[in-house]
This record gives C-alpha cells, sequence and structure tokens, in this order.
C-alpha cells in the first residue's frame, strides 16, 4: 500500500506544463474553491442505519473483445448517445451538481469527453457506455469501518471481485462495509449508483478517503460519472490525478487488491 500525493512521480510522468508548478497549484487551487462556492449550502442529512456487509452491483472494465450484446443491450444502446467533446450545449434537465462538476473541468482546464445515457442497471448496460468511452467506467465503492467513523471511495476494475477482508488487512483496520446512502448524500452529495471520485469536490472538510486499485493507475485514460448517473465522462488518468484531485484538495493511497482472500 502507498500513500501518495496527486503529484507523486511514482505514478506517471509529471506533465508539460508552462507556467511555474507554483502558480499553476494555487491557480487551480483557487479556481476549485470558487466552483466550490456556488455548490448548495445544506448538506443532506438521514439517519445512518447499521452498517451491512455489502452486495456489489455488476460493472466492469472488460477487454474489448469480450464485449457480447443480446437484443436488451443493443435496445439499451439504441438511446445512448455518441461521445461528444465536454459540456452538453443545452444544460436544461440536469442537476445542479451535475453541471458543478463540468463547471470545476472546463476552469481546470481539462479535456473530457462525455456520453449521455439511461439509468445503468446491468453489466451489458455498462459494457455498450465502455465501447462508447473506450476504456471501462471502474467499481466506486464508498466504504466505512465498523464504527462508521472513517469513510472510504474506493475505485477498482470493475471485473475484480471486492474481498473485504482483504482491503481492510491493508488499511489496518476493522472489517469494512458498505457505507449507508444517507451518509454519502452528507459527505459526498451523491446517492447511491452515482459514487463517483468527482464528487470529492464536494467534500470540502476532507471526511472520505481515497483509495485507487493500482491496477487503474497502470491505464492512461480514466472514466467516470459526473455526479449522475445518466451520464458518463472520460478524460485522461492524469488529468484526474494531477490536475483535478489537487484542485479539490484530495490526495490518494494506492492499495494492490487480488480479489481473493
Amino acid at each position: 500500500m502507498q500513500i501518495m500525493t496527486p503529484e507523486s512521480d511514482r505514478i506517471i510522468p509529471e506533465p508539460d506544463r508552462t507556467a511555474p508548478e507554483s502558480d499553476r497549484t494555487a491557480s487551480v487551487a483557487d479556481r476549485a474553491a470558487s466552483v466550490a462556492d456556488r455548490a448548495d449550502g445544506g448538506d443532506a442529512t438521514g439517519s445512518e442505519g447499521s452498517a451491512a456487509e455489502p452486495v456489489l452491483p455488476s460493472a466492469g472494465i472488460v477487454p474489448t473483445s469480450k464485449f457480447i450484446h443480446d437484443n436488451a443491450s443493443r435496445s439499451f444502446m439504441g438511446s445512448v448517445s455518441e461521445a461528444e467533446p465536454g459540456r452538453p450545449a443545452d444544460p436544461a434537465g440536469r442537476s445542479e451538481r451535475e453541471l458543478r462538476v463540468y463547471d470545476l473541468l472546463d476552469a481546470l482546464g481539462i479535456s473530457y469527453k462525455r456520453v449521455d445515457h439511461p439509468h445503468t442497471a446491468t453489466m451489458e448496460e455498462c459494457r455498450g457506455i465502455d465501447t462508447i468511452l473506450g476504456v471501462g467506467i471502474c467499481k466506486n465503492l464508498f466504504l466505512c469501518n465498523r464504527q462508521q467513523t472513517d469513510f472510504y471511495l474506493l475505485l477498482m476494475p470493475g471485473e475484480k471481485p471486492f474481498k473485504t477482508k482483504e482491503l481492510s488487512h491493508q488499511l489496518g483496520c476493522s472489517r469494512l462495509s458498505f457505507g449507508s446512502g444517507e451518509k454519502m448524500a452528507e459527505l459526498l452529495d451523491v446517492y447511491p449508483g452515482a459514487a463517483t471520485v468527482m464528487a470529492l469536490m464536494n467534500d470540502r472538510e476532507n471526511r472520505v478517503r481515497l483509495l485507487i486499485d493500482s491496477d487503474l493507475l497502470l491505464l492512461s485514460r480514466f472514466a467516470c460519472h459526473p455526479c449522475e448517473n445518466t451520464s458518463s465522462i472520460v478524460m485522461s488518468t492524469e488529468d484526474m490525478l494531477r490536475v483535478f484531485l489537487p484542485a479539490v484538495r484530495h490526495s490518494f493511497t494506492a492499495v494492490t487488491l487480488t480479489g481473493e482472500g
């Protein structure tokens, strides 16, 4: 396990930037704060409930050669748009939380493509979107410890099984479980099914610790939801690690998961 700041040179080469590093860091932080200041003032609240053992949804990063679409999948794909550069031209019908993601990415100068689609609920639907984006959307798991005092957002390949014991051992904590939907809304301003690294822009008190499976760090591109499960975006992994994370003042911990044990 490695705890890394987004500037770590052990993951990917430093991007070629023209401005001095100190100026860049201050600039992106100021722009991120400006966008975050426009967010809704109140946090969602609700009872935490008891933490239950995770039942994981189907999702996946699957090689293109393995994409198999049945009739239902093809029907779903008929309602999916082609990937388009940048934010939607018409914001009508978009939530404020989704539009804030585009505002921040644009302010940071991050290039991305977007695809709109119905709510995804099956493996086939997720794979169809992966095909359009050219990379799979990873699992985004909102976790907490037994006492519900420590919270984590884990990013891992969709086809890899999640074993709580394996990750708990690496973190040196009691057995992990899913955090409640109420707590996810309170800390990240997203709902179950739309968890995403983009939601860290809403975690202004750094209550949620970001964990990234080391396999994802080997990919050149990164795909996720923009805080809503009816759109997906893709950007370079480098921009996500070195531009977005510093802007929202989060670091990450690289973990090595085998899906065994």
